[in-house]
């Protein structure tokens, strides 16, 4: 993959949506999403630390619907 289509590293800087759809009957592919949230997690947090004293300029909020069942 040349480009990094997902901007995961603009989350927290301006207002962005992000739903993540994966199959209720095939399972193959839930560890990408598992570790999608743990990326997304620590960017975010590096970044808040990082980049901006420990708060982000956008809230962000994670609506995770069975979050621990695919996880």
């Amino acid at each position: 993959m040349e480009t990094d289509e997902m901007e995961l590293d603009t989350l927290g800087d301006r207002k962005t949506a992000l739903f993540v759809i994966i199959s209720d009957t095939d399972d193959t592919f839930n560890f990408v999403v598992s570790i999608l949230y743990t990326q997304l997690f620590n960017l975010l947090c590096d970044k808040a630390d990082d980049e901006y004293g420990g708060r982000l300029p956008v809230h962000v909020r994670c609506l995770l619907d069975e979050f621990a069942v695919r996880s």
